[in-house]
């Protein structure tokens, strides 16, 4: 058997993938699959194609691994393992686009926007003039205070409604 390539992408994450029959090692940029990902989880998410087909000892897999955090390239690394593992038999297709390996998922990290601090967040709005201007008043009894509620307008409002007489 001639070794099978496959690409996969994930996020940023990029895998190039390729498969020749072996004893099920995979490799990953020159280190192996429990170096280059220590969780557990992460390692099954990458054996899970192989795991469906009962092929994980069939064949050797290297791997390069470009972009994305952990979880966008394990992603990425199943979608090409899949990919690959169709190449080589294209009756296993069924299979694989069952549990939903054969589907890229194209969700990418929205764009920041001007204006905003992030992609969809705002600033806080005050609904508040937060410039209030104070001033106390002589027709007030005990020199209470006038706020003004609109200084363009100069309306004012009294805060504790004592008129002088």
């Amino acid at each position: 058997m001639e070794v099978i390539n496959a690409l996969g992408r994930r996020k940023a994450a990029v895998a190039r993938v390729y498969v020749s029959e072996g004893a099920g090692k995979i490799m990953i940029n020159g280190r192996e699959l429990n170096t280059y990902f220590p969780a557990a989880a992460l390692q099954y998410i990458v054996k899970q194609p192989l795991q469906k087909l009962d092929v994980a000892e069939k064949f050797d897999i290297k791997a390069n691994l470009d972009g994305g955090g952990y979880k966008g390239q394990a992603e990425a690394l199943r979608l090409a393992i899949a990919r690959a593992l169709v190449k080589i038999n294209p009756e296993d297709k069924a299979a694989l686009k069952a549990e939903g390996f054969m589907t890229r998922d194209a969700r990418e990290v929205e764009r920041k926007k001007p204006g905003r601090p992030k992609a969809r967040k705002r600033f806080q709005v005050s609904n508040r003039y937060t410039g209030i201007p104070t001033k106390s008043c002589g027709l007030l009894r005990d020199y209470h205070t006038i706020v003004l509620e609109c200084p363009t307008r100069m309306r004012a409002r009294i805060i504790n409604n004592e008129l002088c007489a």
